[in-house]
């Protein structure tokens, strides 16, 4: 199951915006472990807490093993069209990527 929720107008005067990842590995892990529902409950509480108005929000139910997870993709493709929206949200760094190397084709892109 993959999610992507459409973008909606920014009302944030200060343009203070953000993007939230939310993805679990398995289905076996969104029953056992951090589910997604939890996931962005945390992330929509942190971004009104800091003062960010969440531009859009994606989620994955598939592995970080391998690239090409679906709304990630899509989350890097929106992130390059609205430079303005510069702050990525996830619950843990582990969601974005398999191995700590890989952070850096992430920062790249």
């Amino acid at each position: 199951m993959t999610k992507a929720s459409k973008p909606g107008p920014s009302t944030d005067p200060t343009g203070k915006r953000a993007v939230i990842y939310a993805r679990v590995s398995s289905k076996e892990q969104e029953k056992e472990g951090f589910s997604i529902p939890a996931q962005l409950k945390l992330l929509k509480e942190y971004a009104a807490a800091q003062g960010f108005a969440v531009a859009n929000e994606y989620v994955d139910v598939e592995t970080a093993k391998q690239t090409g997870r679906t709304n990630f993709g899509e989350m890097v493709a929106y992130l390059k069209a609205h430079p303005f929206v510069r702050v990525m949200l996830v619950e843990k760094t582990d969601r974005l990527y398999r191995r700590p190397c890989h952070v850096g084709g992430l920062a790249v892109q």
